[in-house]
């Protein structure tokens, strides 16, 4: 289920390319489609899998709806993802990846810890991808900056 949330949060945005280009009668029959896929995979799954089913319907509709709302963005607009976008979706994969497999493999004592250290890690590695972005001035850097130990990150105000 998380890592269909995941696919959900990377390929919505490109879903409302359709939205803005005004072209209605795609974006019905993309969302539409996607919903009578994913009902497919969920009357296909969940009989074999149960519950697990559900989830995995999810993931596999979203991985299917992001590579073809990349195809429709590119013919549409010309769109695709930056450098930068892509290390970070790479990024935020790996962690996914390895959260999930701490909590397989690992004690969940110990599971929990490295989740809590990937979270800490992550989060700040959003804040400096963040500052990078919006510039070391911008309020809710200056704001991020004022909480005890982070002024003293320098990677996180490096350019």
């Amino acid at each position: 289920m998380i890592l269909g949330v995941f696919g959900r949060v990377v390929s919505w945005p490109l879903g409302y390319i359709q939205v803005a280009m005004n072209a209605k009668r795609l974006y019905l029959a993309s969302e539409v489609g996607f919903i009578v896929f994913q009902a497919a995979l969920v009357a296909w799954w969940v009989p074999r899998y149960g519950a697990l089913g559900a989830a995995y319907a999810f993931f596999a509709c979203y991985v299917v709806y992001f590579a073809v709302m990349c195809m429709v963005a590119s013919r549409l607009l010309g769109f695709g993802y930056s450098p930068a976008t892509i290390r970070m979706i790479v990024m935020a994969t790996m962690l996914l990846a390895v959260a999930m497999l701490a909590s397989h493999l690992l004690s969940a004592l110990l599971a929990l810890a490295v989740g809590a250290l990937l979270a800490l890690g992550g989060g700040v590695w959003c804040m400096r991808e963040l500052a990078h972005r919006v510039g070391h001035e911008h309020r809710l850097i200056r704001l991020l900056l004022r909480v005890p130990g982070l002024a003293y990150m320098r990677w996180i105000r490096d350019e």
